[in-house]
């Protein structure tokens, strides 16, 4: 499907989890039923540290744009800095240094996106 792009690739990402627990492709051990196996493979594939860190910036970066927050920096940002493109992305390499000091490494980009 998404070679096609019949459906968006957001939407065929979401196949993937039911279907590898519908077609069997973990083996269950021994003891384990259907809904353990729909378990572990869940937790698995979403329950990583790390895409849950990636997921927790993405909230934060639509909160960020919920609030209109980025906006009213980069507003500031150009009053402050008139027509001058090098010092613009000077402030911006600052501002997205100064905030993987305050918050994590993946995080502190996606919010930055926006700007």
């Amino acid at each position: 499907l998404w070679l096609t792009e019949a459906l968006p690739y957001f939407a065929t990402a979401l196949f993937v989890p039911p279907l590898v627990v519908l077609c069997d492709v973990v083996p269950p051990r021994a003891g384990e039923g259907r809904p353990e196996v729909t378990t572990r493979v869940i937790a698995a594939m979403f329950g990583t540290p790390i895409i849950l860190q990636v997921l927790a910036g993405l909230i934060a970066a639509a909160l960020v744009a919920r609030c209109e927050v980025e906006l009213r920096a980069a507003i500031v940002m150009q009053r402050l800095l008139g027509h001058r493109p090098q010092a613009f992305l000077l402030s911006l390499m600052m501002l997205g240094l100064f905030m993987s000091c305050l918050i994590s490494n993946v995080t502190a980009p996606i919010l930055l996106i926006s700007v």
